[in-house]
């Protein structure tokens, strides 16, 4: 064990050398081309052309590295660009700027192809060179993105971690005689916390089996069971069944819930949830419940900044760190996820969904890298959501 443990030990810092010589080598190559046309004009365009070939190569081997060994999809330039601009450390910053002077010249050289009637060498061959070390900078940063996901993949059945904090969406509650009857039954209602998620318990089971009239089964003995089957019923086809599934499964460590509340839902959803969170999961008040209040639901930076302000207060008055807090993107609108979605991606922060398919919570990878598929997957679901959430 200990010499697997030193192995892995000496492929980590063999790695970590690795990247430092390949976040240095463009630097150096790029003082080498610009140094070189001073000391060797007559030689200048040789050079570059040398260099040229050195970059193609290392970002060829590099992209066969990254796609035989890490499995790696090819990337979009923009996702990969913004990756490249959130790295804070000094690679990220050395990468950013030979990759900006690298473009630089780029459009330097390609201007001055285009005002010659004829080829201008110099100006071809420095062409070449700033293309092949921009398209190598992508290379490394991709290799070092695939190398840290690599270190850090979830699996995709891999079931959330359980937290203390837990942010949550709330959608809009179809006004009607059901709703009515469902917030009455709320008071009707005497069970403890435990009962209550005992019965959740098998009610989730109900759904995932697609049996709910077996609910029924739950109350024979109950002396109001018409309203205990109405209630539960109400709850597991409605959109609260999200929230308070999300609550179920992390409750052994909540200590907050934050609840993204628009002028929407202020007066209706979120105080029937208040009232059935109070009742049910907080009768003893160790849970702190706080509502964030979303102006515009369908600003997407405004949901981005509410979430990151979320965050702030769970670090500084919670004693909360970030990867203690989840946040779950089923309940709300599509709009109010992909504002979590965004918030999340940059700081690396734990986010959840419920699958429509199974009924069974499910962390998701969050990086720039995953989220055109994590979209692609939310407009998938779409259809199933709008069909098992009749309410």
């Amino acid at each position: 064990m200990k010499g697997n443990a030193e192995m892995g030990t000496q492929k980590q810092n063999s790695l970590k050398i690795i990247r430092k010589i390949l976040v240095v080598l463009p630097i150096l190559i790029l003082l080498i081309a610009i140094i070189s046309k001073w000391l060797v004009p007559y030689s200048h365009i040789v050079l570059l052309i040398i260099l040229a070939l050195v970059c193609y190569c290392a970002a060829i081997i590099l992209f066969l590295i990254s796609k035989f060994k890490y499995k790696s999809q090819v990337h979009s330039l923009g996702a990969t660009f913004i990756s490249l601009m959130s790295m804070k450390e000094v690679a990220g910053i050395s990468l950013i700027i030979v990759s900006i002077l690298s473009f630089s010249f780029l459009v330097n050289y390609i201007q001055k192809l285009a005002d010659k009637e004829s080829i201008h060498w110099e100006s071809l061959s420095g062409a070449i060179f700033s293309f092949g070390l921009l398209f190598f900078v992508v290379t490394i940063f991709n290799f070092i993105e695939e190398q840290r996901l690599a270190r850090t993949k979830v699996p995709e059945t891999e079931r959330p971690a359980i937290t203390p904090g837990l942010v949550l969406t709330l959608s809009k509650l179809i006004p009607g005689e059901e709703l009515q009857k469902f917030i009455k039954n709320i008071d009707k209602l005497d069970i403890s916390k435990r009962e209550f998620v005992t019965i959740f318990k098998k009610v989730e089971k109900f759904k995932s089996t697609k049996n709910l009239n077996d609910i029924k089964s739950l109350f024979v003995n109950y002396k109001n069971k018409t309203d205990y089957e109405q209630f539960f019923n109400f709850i597991v086809e409605s959109r609260l069944f999200p929230m308070l599934k999300a609550i179920n499964y992390h409750r052994e460590k909540l200590s907050t819930i934050w609840v993204l509340v628009t002028k929407e839902t202020e007066d209706t959803s979120w105080k029937i949830f208040e009232k059935i969170f109070k009742k049910f999961y907080n009768r003893d008040n160790d849970i702190d419940l706080i509502s964030e209040k979303i102006k515009n639901p369908d600003d997407i930076d405004e949901i981005s900044k509410s979430i990151d302000r979320i965050y702030l207060s769970a670090v500084k008055d919670s004693n909360l760190d970030e990867q203690e807090i989840t946040s779950d993107i089923t309940g709300g609108p599509s709009s109010v996820s992909v504002g979590i979605i965004l918030a999340c991606v940059r700081s690396k922060r734990r986010v959840q969904f419920l699958s429509q398919n199974n009924f069974q919570l499910q962390q998701i990878d969050v990086n720039v890298h995953s989220i055109p598929h994590l979209f692609e997957e939310m407009v998938e679901q779409v259809d199933l959501i709008r069909k098992n959430e009749i309410k």
